[in-house]
């Protein structure tokens, strides 16, 4: 009998070969190997190279498709056709070849959707769904558990409908995208608009609607003033300040409040109620995926594609569970091992710590709640050296590590002292908190902050009066926070609470919007750009449910509720389709009036050039926050020079003076008008150094003059 294994990449063959094999024999394509899980059987496990099918371009259904045409819309196949991806036909071939001889394959990509369509497009170009097939689902790459899931092998029935799930999403996605860059981009044209090729996704354009109204709400922001009263309490122990709930939009509100009540603005206050409580808080929970993407991106500006492919090469390497989860909770047979695992761990970083929770808490472990892949945690195989990682590869580690330790630790501890006074109607409150037991923060080594309001309340006496000075603090509402990418599509993002995407999906999408120029980062914030402006403006005009989070979301609950049913899977896909006729009738109408007189749109956005070869990084040039003292749009740095971002501006400023480069911060400086700090970098042109600073003649000049301190007179060239 021959067993044919199925893997995803070389990677995880290679991890599946150590697992199960007692003797194995690697050549280009597959490996041979025997193993006691499999006895009297010839086993070969071979591997795809990410998706080995493809499904057809429009041009290779008809040649008129090469060209973009509004009189081909829409572009509905009657079949979906595939191909074989060129650059990887030999392992194509050789996979087909194992599949065929195949007495039992065993399904082994990635335990996720887009594994099973990797493998679904292989057996259906291949011809093989009528051989018997088992699925092999997992957590880890770490050798026992690949031993475990090799000897649990499921029924192919079990992740059948992850396929249908998968493959209804890429046809939506085809038929969306293949039909809308046409039609937008033809629409564009016809209106001068002109920027490259206008990509619109299913998914992507509902997360670019995102950035775009963040940006507008934050641009059309208009702070507002109100005032809060505070109470100033004088004690022999010095000054305690406390809060009113009263709010007020002007002063005379409350000069009118204090008359009425007959409240003189320095009073006597009486102490009514002096509360404490004891409460305790439990550590944090296990992570996710968008959680960890989260913390990276906080902690060291990781983006969210950054960290899913570490958290992947962990995953790889065996040092982490799998990675594509939105689950925080974990199995009890998993409990079990990392209470085991978890002395190690406290010995690998240092830690003296020892386990407090001996037995599982349902903050963290339940076996109902674990459906497919349960929270991100490290596997039994312990780093023994933290060399064999690389920087951020430990970064992630030891976060997954520290965060996984903290529910064996004892929580933390804290008393709550409230103080509650009054002069005569007005309520005054004062609350402090103190650390009594650090419980898992001992694990960070974290020094409590001192909290001298908690101290400064036990002065205060229930039933006692203190003088009080009455003060209105003046507070200004503050704009919406622009966008970062955890805020947009890491956990507790945007397109988590619209349900946009999925875990595993959420940082391509970001990527995405990057890479076709709809978004710029910089900063590490998001701004929509000139052209993703202009896709907005466009589709909000026809009244496009595609910039609708809402639509999308309803797109996805859908899309998880097919339940691998082939009829359900035909009604999406109509309605994706009926969607698109009625797009395609609405940009039939003019669409002129979208882009006259929107310059205001675009003042202060990232223009960004549609290059038609997509630039390395190192060539690429970067977006600044300085404007740009002529037309204020944002200004690129290159090698050589800042410039602005504009392609109708000239507008340009030499970074290199006499040797020294002026950084961003140093321009912003003498934009302002203002003079630098002195440098002593300059070089004349005798070599040698002397100092002096900065200012620019006029705001439009392209380098600045010196100024130099004490009148010296510096000699910088060689005519004086």
């Amino acid at each position: 009998m021959k067993v044919v294994i199925l893997a995803e990449k070389p990677i995880q063959a290679f991890a599946y070969a150590e697992a199960i094999a007692t003797y194995q024999k690697r050549q280009e394509h597959e490996i041979y190997l025997t193993s006691e899980l499999f006895p009297d059987n010839e086993v070969i496990i071979t591997w795809a190279e990410g998706h080995l099918i493809a499904l057809d371009e429009p041009k290779q259904y008809d040649e008129k498709y090469g060209k973009f045409n509004l009189n081909n819309l829409p572009f509905f196949p009657e079949t979906y056709r595939t191909h074989i991806v060129s650059k990887t036909k030999q392992q194509y071939l050789a996979v087909k070849k194992h599949l065929h001889q195949a007495d039992l394959i065993i399904l082994a990509t990635d335990p996720d959707r887009e594994g099973e369509l990797v493998a679904y497009r292989i057996f259906q170009e291949a011809n093989v769904l009528d051989k018997p097939i088992k699925r092999l689902w997992g957590n880890s790459q770490e050798k026992e558990e690949l031993r475990r899931a090799f000897r649990e092998l499921k029924a192919k029935e079990f992740s059948y409908p992850y396929y249908i799930e998968s493959e209804t999403r890429q046809l939506a996605d085809y038929l969306v995208g293949m039909n809308l860059t046409q039609l937008v981009t033809l629409t564009m044209q016809k209106n001068e608009q002109p920027q490259g090729v206008y990509s619109v996704g299913r998914v992507q354009t509902p997360a670019l609607s995102f950035v775009v109204e963040n940006h507008l709400n934050i641009k059309e922001f208009q702070s507002e003033v109100y005032y809060q009263i505070q109470g100033k309490i004088h004690t022999e122990k010095g000054e305690i300040m406390m809060k009113s709930p009263l709010k007020f939009t002007d002063k005379a509100s409350f000069s009118t409040l204090l008359k009425e009540e007959g409240i003189e603005y320095n009073s006597m206050m009486k102490v009514v109620h002096v509360k404490e409580t004891q409460a305790e808080q439990l550590p944090p929970p296990l992570l996710t995926l968008g959680s960890v993407q989260t913390l990276a991106n906080q902690k060291w500006r990781y983006s969210l594609e950054q960290t899913l492919n570490i958290l992947q090469k962990l995953y790889q390497k065996g040092y982490l569970s799998y990675p594509r989860t939105d689950c925080p909770f974990i199995t009890e047979d998993v409990f079990q091992y990392l209470k085991e695992c978890a002395p190690k761990f406290l010995s690998l970083f240092g830690r003296k710590e020892s386990i407090y929770f001996h037995e599982s808490r349902k903050q963290y472990v339940d076996d109902h709640k674990v459906l497919e892949h349960y929270a991100i945690v490290p596997t039994r195989k312990v780093l023994s050296r933290f060399q064999e990682l690389n920087k951020e590869e430990l970064n992630i580690y030891t976060l997954v590590v520290l965060q996984t330790l903290q529910m064996f630790l004892p929580n933390v501890q804290y008393t709550t002292r409230q103080v509650t006074g009054q002069v005569g109607k007005l309520e005054f409150v004062g609350t402090g908190r103190k650390l009594t037991s650090l419980g898992y923060l001992a694990l960070f080594d974290y020094e409590p902050v001192n909290r001298p309001m908690f101290d400064s309340l036990s002065y205060l006496k229930e039933g006692k009066q203190y003088p009080i000075e009455i003060l209105l603090h003046e507070i200004q509402t503050k704009p919406p926070k622009r966008l970062t990418q955890a805020t947009l599509g890491a956990a507790g993002g945007l397109m988590e609470k619209a349900k946009i995407g999925t875990p595993a999906t959420r940082a391509h999408i970001v990527q995405t919007l990057l890479a076709r120029e709809y978004i710029a980062e910089f900063k590490h914030q998001l701004f929509p750009t000139e052209k993703g402006m202009k896709l907005y403006r466009l589709l909000m005009a026809k009244k496009s449910i595609l910039v609708s989070p809402e639509m999308t979301a309803v797109w996805e609950r859908q899309l998880t509720n097919l339940e691998g049913d082939r009829e359900n899977q035909q009604a999406f896909l109509n309605e994706i389709k009926q969607f698109l006729l009625n797009t395609i009738r609405q940009m039939e109408e003019d669409s002129t009036s979208v882009f006259e007189n929107n310059e205001e749109d675009f003042a202060d956005l990232p223009k960004v050039e549609t290059s038609k070869e997509p630039e390395s990084q190192s060539k690429r040039n970067y977006l600044t926050l300085v404007k740009c003292p002529i037309c204020h749009s944002l200004c690129y740095e290159t090698k050589k020079t800042y410039q602005c971002s504009n392609k109708q501006c000239e507008w340009y400023f030499i970074k290199n003076k006499k040797g020294h480069n002026i950084t961003e911060k140093q321009l912003s400086v003498l934009l302002n008008g203002e003079v630098t700090k002195e440098y002593r970098d300059f070089i004349s042109d005798a070599g040698k150094k002397f100092p002096a600073r900065l200012k620019l003649k006029s705001l439009t000049a392209p380098s600045p003059q010196f100024v130099f301190d004490n009148k010296k007179n510096y000699t910088y060239r060689k005519s004086q």
